[in-house]
């Protein structure tokens, strides 16, 4: 093979043992060497979780039946689009199509990039990375070349993959068409962010509204990947590397409702009103989810040397308690 069982791994720091009814066993701690030679001798039977953070390094199609023809047809559009697809029959009833790259890349982008190629072809199967950023370990995919713990069979590849450059990557990417603008918020009485979309900022003023539609999408779930995809489409005439900078600090605030002006204010339906004087901060600790970043102020050091600081937030005092209780 010109490829090493350690390309196929995602998430270096866990992966998981497939048991005899085809669940996993998570094992948080990296995958040594020698958990790959037991792979690859069949004496155990590995997954590995496909996102670290918000990064991967590879795109897998999941047929779970015994469809060699649609196998071929993703890997031939994967081809067409300059990247080079192996093919492996899974060892069970199905066929994994590997899509490799030689270093780490979005993983938002790469989802982007495999239902595009998977809905060129109508295939309606697993397509991983499922998610843009995982929350703990996320999705697993199983390791090539190992025997599946259900059937005991070996699984083999019949076409071998290869690693492709990430340029070859970005290129695929960006002639991939824009993600649709998210509709659940601004079909149900959002004035400002439909009025963005409907009737586009003009100059003095784009920065401040483009701002608020970026925050805005952040709480909405997007990532920054698909953000700057929508402003790319709405932002005409932006100066370069503005629109980046926009999705940037976009991750630390909230919709800037104060800021926009009152033809475009949502007035009683604006969600700042809604939250009853609370902050609409995605950052804001009280209201985060797990893998949220949190942003805190540092208010000081204990000695001016001393790597321990002291925060300051609204929820600190609850937050340390909390901790107290879990872990001593």
């Amino acid at each position: 093979m010109t490829t090493d069982l350690r390309d196929f791994v995602g998430n270096p720091d866990a992966y998981a043992q497939q048991n005899a009814d085809g669940s996993y066993t998570p094992i948080r701690q990296p995958i040594l060497d020698e958990d790959l030679g037991d792979h690859l001798s069949g004496q155990v039977t590995f997954g590995t979780y496909v996102v670290q953070f918000d990064k991967a390094r590879f795109i897998v199609f999941d047929i779970d039946d015994h469809d060699l023809l649609m196998a071929k047809q993703l890997a031939e559009e994967a081809m067409k689009r300059g990247l080079h697809a192996g093919i492996e029959f899974s060892g069970r009833k199905g066929f994994h199509v590997w899509v490799l790259f030689d270093g780490w890349y979005s993983a938002a982008q790469l989802q982007r990039l495999g239902k595009d190629i998977a809905r060129v072809h109508g295939f309606n199967g697993e397509v991983f990375p499922k998610q843009g950023a995982a929350r703990d370990l996320g999705s697993l995919v199983k390791l090539p070349l190992g025997k599946h713990a259900v059937t005991g069979n070996d699984s083999r590849f019949l076409v071998e993959p290869k690693l492709n450059p990430l340029g070859a990557l970005q290129a695929a990417v960006d002639v991939l068409p824009p993600p649709p603008v998210p509709q659940s918020r601004s079909q149900v009485g959002q004035k400002c962010i439909d009025s963005i979309q409907t009737d586009p900022p003009k100059e003095g003023t784009r920065n401040d509204l483009y701002f608020h539609f970026a925050c805005f999408m952040r709480r909405m779930g997007l990532h920054a990947e698909a953000i700057q995809a929508v402003l790319d489409e709405l932002w005409q005439g932006a100066a370069p590397g503005e629109i980046e900078g926009v999705v940037e600090r976009s991750e630390f605030s909230g919709p800037t409702c104060d800021n926009v002006p009152a033809d475009r204010h949502c007035g009683a339906e604006c969600i700042k009103l809604k939250a009853k004087g609370l902050s609409v901060r995605s950052g804001q600790l009280k209201h985060s989810q797990p893998g949220d970043l949190i942003v805190v102020r540092v208010a000081g050091k204990l000695n001016p040397s001393d790597k321990v600081v002291n925060i300051e937030h609204d929820d600190a005092e609850a937050v340390v308690a909390k901790l107290r209780e879990t872990k001593p």
